[in-house]
């Protein structure tokens, strides 16, 4: 069995597109059983702790470059680099297996870009990991889940089930697929721009682009 989480980047809509960023994102990080419930998990907790004083405080990739709530450390940039490089060493060690689909305009004329995105990541995992899958979405109102759910229903088998869960329930998997979606989204659509997440995590992602 592995877990699958898989989070967003990116308006669905891509007919109407940001031109700061026309793109949309599904990105899914792949674990094992005990890699996640013995390693990551518990790692995230303790990076948590140590630098946010408690784990109940979702990471979010949005917050956390705008530097927001706890995530501001009070303008202490000492502390912030702290957990920054503590945040890099953790993502660097446990986004092993991260796949994901990006829906460029030009492709999403043809359908909903997250419908698109859907379909063909789940085509690509059962291809990569084949075997049992859990695969968790984040949530996003009963009508966009529906329409995944339909998707995803329609491509699966007696061995892959689907669930949703809401983005403040702060589940690590869904968390780290968070912090990775929009770097993937930024190394598409300004491959020249210097990119964090690109240099350190994500030169071994499995990127399917639809254009």
């Amino acid at each position: 069995m592995h877990w699958v989480y898989i989070d967003e980047s990116g308006g669905h809509d891509l007919g109407r597109p940001d031109p700061n960023y026309p793109v949309f994102i599904l990105c899914a990080t792949v674990f094992d059983q005990e890699t996640y419930a013995k390693g990551f998990v518990p790692q995230l907790t303790r990076l948590k702790l140590r630098h946010l004083g408690h784990d109940g405080h979702p990471l979010h990739e949005a917050e956390i470059r705008k530097r927001l709530g706890p995530f501001s450390f009070k303008g202490e940039t000492a502390a912030r680099e702290r957990f920054m490089g503590d945040l890099d060493k953790l993502v660097e060690t446990h986004a092993t297996r991260v796949f994901a689909t990006a829906v460029l305009p030009s492709y999403s004329r043809k359908t909903e870009a997250d419908v698109a995105a859907a379909e063909h990541l789940l085509g690509f995992l059962r291809h990569s990991k084949p075997g049992p899958l859990s695969i968790l979405l984040e949530s996003r109102g009963k009508r966009e889940d529906d329409r995944l759910m339909n998707v995803l229903s329609l491509g699966a088998s007696s061995d892959i089930q689907e669930d949703f869960c809401a983005k403040n329930h702060a589940v690590p998997g869904l968390e780290l697929s968070d912090l990775l979606a929009r770097p993937i989204g930024l190394s598409l659509v300004r491959p020249g721009q210097p990119n964090r997440a690109q240099d350190r995590f994500l030169n071994s992602a499995t990127i399917l682009c639809l254009k």
